[in-house]
Parts: structure tokens; C-alpha cells; sequence
């Protein structure tokens, strides 16, 4: 829910990137050999730096053939299929390019900070002084175990204030996974396997607890959430009973971010 200008994208068409050319690319601009070449016909000035590297950028396209098919009745007959294959071709970032200045442009938004949602992120932090927490301009939010840090898109690269708490409160519940804390993150997980969909459960279910403690009105970004807890559900084969683990584990993970404890009884 958040704007970022490290998307690389094309500086001619303003596209962004997508797929493997996000791990191919870092952030910023890029165009081809050909679209600089058009570019100077009417700038002669602009030129490609000595030493300048090439980037690949890659991309699925489909050719039309046929083959030979036995239908119902036996016959053979011709039957159209589309090939899939992978292209490849070079780019340059325009770092590298003298004389070209980016294209798109920083979209920024003025926020007024909602007070009790940072008075419950900062009596937290207080608390927890091994855990870090960054706010960068990356397009990813994160919390990495293995460095006890959060790592969020700061409040003004989104247009809706709500979505940044949201984004902030599930990582935040992701840290109190952390073996030191309630020991949820016991054991390495991976992206779509079941001990990782569980965890984003808890870690959604979270947010929406810690935005309800806010007072914070989500409505906006509630189809976000909902969207995200369904996606996950599905990775569980719509387990509903996953559903309810998932929300009792946020709900001490909710409590431990708000210093809340409880007796336990049995």
C-alpha cells in the first residue's frame, strides 16, 4: 500500500519492471540502446558513460504453431498451440547516461501522526532495546529474525495513514515471535509452506487488534487485509479451526507489544 521509487522502471514509457527483473534490477530508471539512440536525435548531448554495463532484463513471450492431435473419432487433425519462451535483451540505467535526469517523479503525503499508535510503538521499543527498527524508502516491509529488526516504508510513501500503522503493527507482531519474546519463530520457515502461512495470520490478525487498540478507523485498508488473511487461508485449505490459533496467538502477541499481562489459569 505504499509508493516507492525503487521499483525500477523504463525511463521512456515510465513501465515498472515486473517478475524476475526485480531481482535482476536495482531501483531507478532504465531504456534500451535503441530508446537512448531516439533520445538523442534530439538531444545530441546526451551520452552513454565510458565502461557503461549493460543490464539483461527478461521477459516470456508466446509463438503461434501447430501439431498433430488424434480427435474423438480417431482422425488426426492440426491443432494451434502458443509456445512459451524466454527473451532476453540489454538495458542502461540512466546513472549512467550524461545529460538524462530521471522521469518520475517522488509522490509524497503529509501525515499528522496518530498519537496513540506512536506512543504504543515507542513505549515497545523502549522496552524491547535489542529490536531495531528502520524506516527506509526499500519497497519491502519486513522483520528479519536473525537480526531482530523491522524494517517498514516510511509514513510518507502512503496515501492512506491507516495503512502505514497496519504495515508497522504486523511486522511489529512478527517480532514478538521472536525466541526471546514469545518463542512463536521457533524453526526456519518458507515463503508459502504452512509454518509461514500461520505466522501471517497471527501477524494480520495483529495489526487489526493493535489498529483497533488505536482507535485507528482501517476501513480503507481493510480490504487489504481482508484480501491478505484469505490468501493465506487458502495456502491452509481453508482450515477455520488455524483461524482461531492464529488469533489467539495475536492476541498475546498484542498484548506483549502493549506491555498487557494476564494471569494464566487452567
Amino acid at each position: 500500500p505504499w509508493n516507492s521509487n525503487t521499483v525500477p522502471v523504463n525511463h521512456v514509457t515510465l513501465r515498472p519492471y515486473r517478475g524476475v527483473n526485480l531481482l535482476l534490477l536495482d531501483g531507478g530508471e532504465y531504456l534500451t540502446w535503441s530508446q537512448l539512440c531516439d533520445l538523442q536525435k534530439h538531444r545530441p548531448e546526451l551520452r552513454l558513460r565510458k565502461g557503461s554495463k549493460s543490464h539483461m532484463v527478461v521477459y516470456f513471450s508466446f509463438k503461434e504453431s501447430t501439431k498433430e492431435v488424434i480427435n474423438p473419432n480417431g482422425q488426426t487433425e492440426q491443432k494451434a498451440v502458443r509456445i512459451p519462451f524466454l527473451r532476453y535483451y540489454k538495458v542502461f540505467s540512466i546513472k549512467d547516461v550524461e545529460g538524462l535526469e530521471p522521469r518520475r517523479q517522488q509522490v509524497a503525503y503529509e501525515h499528522d501522526p496518530i498519537e496513540a499508535a506512536e506512543i504504543i510503538v515507542r513505549d515497545y521499543m523502549e522496552r524491547e532495546t535489542s529490536l531495531g527498527l528502520r524506516y527506509t524508502d526499500e519497497d519491502r516491509a519486513c522483520y528479519r529474525p536473525s537480526t531482530d529488526e523491522v524494517s517498514v516504508p516510511s509514513k510518507e510513501l502512503y496515501a492512506n495513514l491507516a495503512e502505514f500503522y497496519s504495515t508497522l503493527f504486523h511486522e511489529l507482531t512478527h517480532s514478538t515471535g521472536h525466541p526471546k519474546r514469545l518463542n512463536r519463530l521457533r524453526g526456519p520457515a518458507f515463503f508459502g509452506d504452512s509454518e509461514y502461512s500461520k505466522e501471517e495470520l497471527c501477524a494480520e490478525l495483529g495489526a487489526a487488534m493493535l489498529c483497533g487498540c488505536c482507535g485507528i478507523d482501517n476501513s480503507e485498508a481493510a480490504n487489504n487485509s481482508v484480501a491478505y488473511l484469505q490468501n493465506w487461508l487458502s495456502a491452509l485449505r481453508n482450515d477455520m479451526s488455524l483461524i482461531v490459533s492464529a488469533a489467539a496467538k495475536a492476541q498475546r502477541a498484542t498484548d506483549y507489544i502493549l506491555g498487557v499481562t494476564h494471569e494464566e489459569t487452567t
